[in-house]
């Protein structure tokens, strides 16, 4: 079974105290449920881009996700992507659930306030170079 980066992302993302102590699992592909204790995070694939080459598939593809820190104040919303975003500061040729990640790239941030909800958001924009349908195989460890 081939895994997918969106699913690379997610065990990375709740293997790290710094999120984890801030969202403990509250982390959602593309939208949080509503009445949810907050702060959350929200992570969406907005791109993706094969990559081919003269002999066909080179097996790397660029996706880029949105990560969507949602708090009840700013200073919750801010430190929440403060840690997404320290999470993807030197990030390369890392191997998550058999998928091989080569390299992460933070390309854009921005602030935002939902009047809807009342919620403070932060929005963080994250490219990653990754391995596109072949499975790394893990060492055995014994």
């Amino acid at each position: 079974m081939t895994n997918t980066i969106g699913e690379a992302i997610v065990e990375y993302l709740l293997s790290l105290p710094a999120v984890t102590d801030l969202i403990d699992e509250r982390l959602y592909p593309n939208v949080a449920p509503q009445d949810i204790d907050k702060p959350t995070l929200v992570y969406q694939l907005i791109d993706a881009q094969h990559v081919a080459s003269r002999s066909g598939s080179s097996h790397l593809a660029r996706s880029l996700f949105q990560f969507t820190c949602e708090a009840d104040t700013y200073a919750e919303a801010d430190a929440l992507a403060a840690a997404v975003r320290s999470a993807y500061e030197d990030y390369r040729n890392v191997a998550i659930l058999q998928m091989r990640i080569d390299g992460a790239l933070i390309i854009n941030e921005l602030d935002e306030y939902s009047e809807m909800h009342a919620t403070h958001v932060v929005r963080l924009d994250v490219a990653f170079w990754h391995s596109d349908n072949i499975i790394i195989e893990q060492e055995a460890t014994t």
